[in-house]
């Protein structure tokens, strides 16, 4: 596409499933190119880019504050895939808020269930069977969020009464659960028109990290 000047841009969102091998790779080419292009989500390297994305970390630790000021400190996390770069980052903020708050990090309180459902109910249920001093759960992924409510519930638990949840990033189904529930929120129209912005501007070449 870009070769055969069909289009005059690329916005170029990446998962967190993405490699960053692979970004790296065609951040290259379209630089050997000078084509003009913007990536959104999940880059960590250093190439001097149009870079729309949010700080992981910082969502993170603001989450897990809004939990330990409500006085939790045996918090779970139910992680995602723990081999994806952005779990890492996670896992790092979760452990920095719990020192900022003076509460001890249990290893054994971190699970990863790969954002699958059913993975996801049975890590909740092991967690709750193994540790009934658990009053929260930091959940590290939307699709895991309706499984780890039902497990809760489940295991005879009133939620948020007895058993907190924040899911780490919010979506449309996330206010439709029963209870609805506590959500980081991203910005995500905000981050395209930002991503558009950048691509028609004029002034492209200069370069910006937002």
């Amino acid at each position: 596409i870009v070769r055969e000047s069909t289009v005059d841009g690329l916005i170029i969102f990446n998962t967190r499933y993405t490699n960053q091998r692979y970004v790296k790779s065609y951040i290259d080419v379209l630089q050997d190119l000078n084509f003009n292009f913007v990536v959104v989500h999940y880059y960590w390297g250093r190439a001097p880019i149009n870079y729309v994305g949010v700080d992981y970390e910082k969502a993170t630790f603001q989450g897990m504050q809004h939990l330990l000021s409500l006085g939790h400190t045996k918090i779970a996390m139910l992680g995602g895939n723990y081999r994806a770069p952005v779990m890492a980052k996670i896992l790092k903020a979760f452990k920095k808020a719990l020192r900022t708050f003076d509460v001890v990090f249990d290893e054994n309180l971190v699970v990863y269930a790969d954002y699958d459902y059913g993975l996801a109910y049975k890590k909740t249920k092991d967690l709750l069977e193994r540790h009934r001093q658990i009053t929260a759960f930091f959940v590290a992924g939307f699709e895991m969020a309706p499984a780890c409510l039902k497990a809760v519930r489940d295991k005879g638990f009133k939620v948020p009464q007895e058993v907190s949840l924040l899911c780490y990033v919010d979506d449309q189904i996330i206010p439709l659960l029963d209870p609805p529930l506590t959500a980081i929120h991203w910005p995500y129209y905000s981050m395209g028109k930002k991503a558009a912005q950048l691509l028609i501007d004029e002034k492209l070449n200069i370069h910006k990290e937002i």
